[in-house]
């Protein structure tokens, strides 16, 4: 089957219009858990730490993985959280993503979530991301765009499981 039969569903508001995420596979890109996430370059790991809101990480060591979001060249991209679910809440951990480009000096994105995929669509040279976590109460599902300097929330849904 075709990757894009199975990308995620974001759903849009009250009404129930659905938006389908059109993503670059099947899985989810990243994962808080994922087994094979390993120490950041350093460069990476500099970004992070000294970038606003990161200060109660300080003391955590930071794993990730290289993706590729920009559309037309390799990119050196880190997508990155904390080892040992250290500053972890129940379902979420931190999530940010960093460009080694000595241009951008904070994270292109900081949030907290359970796994994250990186879609076809782009804005800006980057492609859209998907990032998703849950709990048995609820599931929450978030669209996010570059807008030229960083990653902005495009739309949230907050399911709940609850009658």
């Amino acid at each position: 089957m075709p990757c894009w039969k199975v990308a995620p569903l974001l759903r849009i508001g009250a009404a129930g219009i659905a938006l389908f995420f059109a993503t670059a596979c099947c899985a989810r890109d990243f994962s808080i858990e994922s087994r094979d996430l390993a120490p950041l370059p350093e460069a990476a790991v500099i970004k992070i730490k000294s970038a606003k809101g990161s200060e109660a990480f300080g003391h955590c060591q930071l794993v990730g993985k290289a993706i590729q979001l920009a559309t037309s060249v390799a990119s050196a991209h880190w997508v990155a959280t904390t080892a040992s679910a250290c500053g972890w809440s129940a379902a979420r951990g931190p999530i940010w993503i960093v460009s080694l480009d000595a241009s951008a000096t904070q994270p292109l994105l900081r949030t907290h979530s359970y796994d994250l995929t990186v879609g076809r669509n782009a804005q800006h040279g980057l492609r859209h991301i998907a990032t998703a976590t849950g709990t048995a109460g609820y599931r929450e599902e978030s669209l996010w765009k570059f807008n030229g300097k960083h990653y902005v929330l495009n739309h949230r849904t907050r399911h709940s499981s609850q009658p």
